[in-house]
């Protein structure tokens, strides 16, 4: 992870679709979920949405911010991720595909927002994390020309990766 950090990766960029992404990546955590007692559902109310990515990289960014969520539920919590598309802002964002991670635990501190996508900090007690998991998924997501948006509901938090669609071909 502190590698990311110092010489980040060559990356192997190839159209994907995001739905396959967050579908590969729930699977490679859901017995970490079942150990854990929290339930992850995923929503995709879109059809393929293509952005270009290198997958095992976007997956780990993806997990990574997933755990974070999974970690801050207690027993019998829900994440939720959902797919879903942006249109373009005309502000300089172009059509985007967010993916949307939910959970309903305690939420994000105010005075801890600010730094949570900082290396090796923490808002968790002592011996609960490194601190890399939201550094390590905002420096990927960052990487592929993308964005992760934090936003603090009622109740829980929400945390938004989005990432630029690809170019589709000219007919």
């Amino acid at each position: 992870d502190m590698m990311l950090f110092a010489k980040p990766p060559r990356m192997e960029l190839q159209p994907l679709n995001v739905v396959t992404l967050v579908h590969r990546a729930v699977d490679e955590i859901s017995d970490r979920a079942d150990q854990a007692g929290v339930a992850i559902r995923v929503e995709e109310g879109v059809g393929p949405l293509l952005v270009e990515a290198d997958e095992n990289h976007l997956v780990e960014a993806i997990k990574a911010v997933c755990v974070n969520s999974l970690e801050a539920c207690s027993h019998g919590g829900l994440v939720e991720v959902m797919i879903h598309e942006q249109p373009g802002d005309g502000r300089g964002h172009g059509r985007a595909a967010v993916i949307e991670i939910r959970d309903d635990g305690p939420g994000i501190p105010a005075e801890v927002r600010p730094h949570i996508f900082s290396p090796f900090y923490s808002g968790r007690e002592a011996g609960r994390g490194l601190g890399f998991g939201l550094s390590k998924s905002w420096r990927i997501v960052t990487e592929h020309g993308g964005r992760i948006d934090v936003d603090q509901p009622l109740a829980g938090a929400r945390l938004m990766i989005s990432l630029p669609l690809a170019e589709k071909p000219a007919a």
